[in-house]
């Protein structure tokens, strides 16, 4: 079922942009959207899916520009966005008052992958530099475990990972 449409027509948000990344929100209905458009301006957009409007446009780096969000999470209540950022770097935004809280600096170059342990308090994340990381969030993003991938690209030039828990 398809409940509206966000298109990239002229006047639209998504208007010559790429979208890097979706995740939907687990106890609101927020969906956010990471893109970027074709002059290389980044931004995370966090929409409301019942009302179809835009709640709130972040955008990342100095003079917000070149700093792109590959991948995004919700925790379990839905009030912190964990996003994994072109600069290596894994930020946390609380969406209650709209702010970067923390910010760990995890890869040299992008991340292109996050996931959260179920306890929230583990992130493991996975960068351009084949490194695959264990980040204790509990202990202000203490790296706890780290292991070289060589070769670790998919088919189509992408990389991911799932855990079994």
């Amino acid at each position: 079922k398809q409940f509206g449409e966000l298109g990239n027509e002229e006047g639209s948000l998504l208007a010559d942009s790429r979208i890097l990344s979706l995740c939907c929100s687990p106890t609101e209905c927020t969906v956010t959207c990471s893109t970027v458009n074709s002059e290389g301006l980044a931004k995370l957009l966090l929409y409301d899916i019942k009302s179809r409007k835009l709640e709130h446009s972040y955008t990342f780096g100095e003079n917000h520009s070149g700093l792109t969000v590959n991948c995004c999470l919700f925790n379990h209540n839905g009030s912190l966005l964990i996003v994994g950022c072109s600069d290596g770097t894994v930020r946390s935004i609380d969406l209650r008052n709209s702010e970067c809280i923390e910010t760990w600096e995890v890869h040299n170059g992008s991340v292109y992958a996050i996931h959260l342990t179920p306890d929230h308090n583990t992130c493991y994340s996975l960068g351009a530099d084949h490194k695959f990381h264990r980040i204790n969030l509990a202990q202000k993003g203490e790296l706890v475990f780290s292991a070289s991938l060589q070769n670790c690209h998919t088919v189509h030039g992408t990389q991911g990972f799932s855990l079994h828990q």
